[in-house]
């Protein structure tokens, strides 16, 4: 499970040593823990930023935009009112795939 979060602020909050006024864009993206290697790290902060580029139509916001990635803790993915860990995830990702054999859809 991995979510992603885009946090849009008015530039007059965002301050770097370069600017009291960035236009900036952050976002956030959490997975589980060790989800991504490090080439999948790196992949991934690259896409965004190539994503949140394309959608400004903006070059120099390539520069501009963080990619936070943030492992949850073990156990510590809530998901309707169930901390998920290892053990969960597993248990649902056994329980998709069964659904998928079941009814013959692939992945």
């Amino acid at each position: 499970n991995t979510a992603a979060f885009i946090h849009r602020m008015d530039p007059r909050a965002i301050h770097t040593a370069a600017t009291n006024s960035a236009r900036t864009v952050r976002v956030q993206v959490i997975t589980p823990p060790a989800a991504l290697t490090r080439e999948g790290q790196k992949q991934l902060v690259k896409e965004i930023t190539e994503i949140v580029t394309k959608v400004s139509s903006d070059p120099t916001q390539a520069g501009r935009t963080w990619v936070i990635l943030t492992e949850a803790a073990e156990g510590g993915w809530g998901l309707a009112g169930t901390a998920f860990g290892r053990e969960e995830f597993a248990a649902l990702a056994a329980k998709a795939a069964a659904a998928r054999a079941k009814s013959g859809t692939p992945l």
